[in-house]
């Protein structure tokens, strides 16, 4: 009798735990552009153009809970100081984080749309990420 309340427990604490693959990770592909300091992602350009604001750049990115943030820029390899939360209207933070996982974690939690900040040495870069 012990054994059948052994077995039966452990099939159930097996049918309840819950299954981890790492081929069940979602990779969502997002456009990034590039930020100025004061939080305006047109990027001016020279007085030969008369000054006007044109569209800006996009860099692709790719965030996967189980491999990262990969940023692919033309200049090589981005090393992020800082990842950001933002709800989509920009005005309210949800999370600052300066390691990578926390955010990714963080991040996946909650289903929904995303305004994202990756802070590197010399400039920030924003997106917006739908989670399903």
């Amino acid at each position: 009798m012990k054994n059948i309340v052994k077995l039966i427990f452990a099939l159930m604490l097996v049918w309840s735990a819950p299954i981890l693959r790492a081929d069940d990770d979602d990779d969502y592909d997002i456009s990034l552009t590039e930020v100025d300091d004061d939080g305006d992602d047109n990027v001016k350009n020279d007085d030969k153009h008369g000054g006007h604001r044109s569209a800006p750049m996009l860099t692709p990115c790719t965030i996967s809970h189980v491999n990262g943030v990969t940023i692919f820029s033309v200049a090589g390899q981005v090393e992020i100081l800082s990842y950001e939360i933002w709800a989509t209207d920009g005005n309210t933070c949800l999370g600052v984080y300066g390691d990578e996982q926390m955010f990714l974690d963080a991040l996946y939690a909650d289903k929904g749309e995303y305004m994202v900040v990756f802070t590197t040495a010399d400039k920030k870069y924003k997106g917006y990420i739908w989670l399903q």
